[in-house]
Parts: C-alpha cells; sequence; structure tokens
C-alpha cells in the first residue's frame, strides 16, 4: 500500500476558515494466489484464482473532504459564545467490496454533504441542529456475497439523511 496525502485549512479572518485534505492511495496485493474467484465466476470447477496485483478491498483510490465554518460572536440565553453555521462535503471514489473484484461487488463512488449551525458558549455549553447526508445520497457502505456459491449478494446502505438537535455542557 501507498499514497500520499494533502491537508490544509486557511482561517480567512477570526470569522472564516476552510479546510481540506485530498489522498490517493495505491492499495494492491503484492501475491494472493489462493483468492475466491469473483462472485459471477462462483459454483463452478474454478475453485481459486490468482489476485495478485489487483486492489484491495475496500479502499477507495481518491478520498477527499472540504468544509468551512463562519462564527459571529454573540450572546445566547445569557450566555456569551459565538454563533455559528459549517458545511462540508466528503467524497470518495469508488472501490471492491469483494477480495477479487466482480462486476457485482464493486461500490460506486459518492459524495455526501453535512451542515451544521448553532451557538457554542464560552462556559462550555453548546446548542447546535445538524444534518449528515442533507441530500440524501443513496449509496452502499459494503456488498457481500451470499455463502454456498449461490451467486446472490447483498449490500449495506449506507445511512440516509440524518438530522438532529445537540445540546452539550462541560461540568
Amino acid at each position: 500500500m501507498q499514497g500520499v496525502e494533502f491537508d490544509g485549512s486557511w482561517r480567512v479572518n477570526d470569522q472564516l476558515s476552510f479546510y481540506g485534505n485530498v489522498a490517493w492511495t495505491d492499495a494492491k496485493y503484492d501475491k494472493f494466489t489462493g483468492a475466491p474467484p469473483a462472485l459471477e465466476n462462483s459454483g463452478g470447477a474454478i475453485l481459486v484464482v490468482d489476485a495478485s496485483g489487483a486492489r484491495l478491498p475496500g479502499v477507495s483510490e481518491w478520498a477527499a473532504s472540504f468544509g468551512g465554518e463562519y462564527t459571529q460572536l454573540g450572546t445566547f440565553s445569557g450566555r456569551q459564545g459565538e454563533f455559528f453555521v459549517a458545511t462540508d462535503i466528503s467524497y470518495r471514489s469508488d472501490f471492491s467490496s469483494s477480495p477479487t473484484e466482480s462486476d457485482y461487488l464493486n461500490i460506486d463512488g459518492y459524495s455526501l454533504v453535512n451542515a451544521r449551525i448553532g451557538f457554542r458558549g464560552d462556559d462550555g455549553w453548546d446548542v447546535f441542529a445538524w444534518g449528515r447526508n442533507i441530500l440524501d445520497e443513496d449509496y452502499f457502505e459494503m456488498l457481500n456475497a451470499g455463502g454456498s456459491s449461490s451467486g446472490y449478494y447483498a449490500g449495506v446502505l449506507g445511512d440516509p439523511r440524518t438530522y438532529g438537535v445537540t445540546l452539550r455542557g462541560a461540568f
């Protein structure tokens, strides 16, 4: 496995900041001569294949995230602190979900958008509303082949749009 990652942040002024990172990963088997066949080749006479040089399962070649936050000093419910609004987007390129790449067990790349708005108190008390996957992107986290070389596969769905309110305090 080898790769490169760049990470940085930029504080434009006291109220506005941005961050970002991007990673490239080259993850391949050095040697894997006893790999299971791809799902579409299972159930036949071929019991193992040579997957040497194939990409590792679960590893995207590209991953990136970018975001920003705007803050403004203020008072909320008698507490001094700062109001904030923030958003970020994360991206992951396609990846194999199988030890041997299969046309059926590769997961397409996807992007997720998250956002937060709220108040951070100087005394350790925070309140904020948040949303994850706010564009309600449909994506898989994993695809799995069924047992017994039956040819079926099942998927683990990624989280749908989720939102909530958090009240956090420090004592």
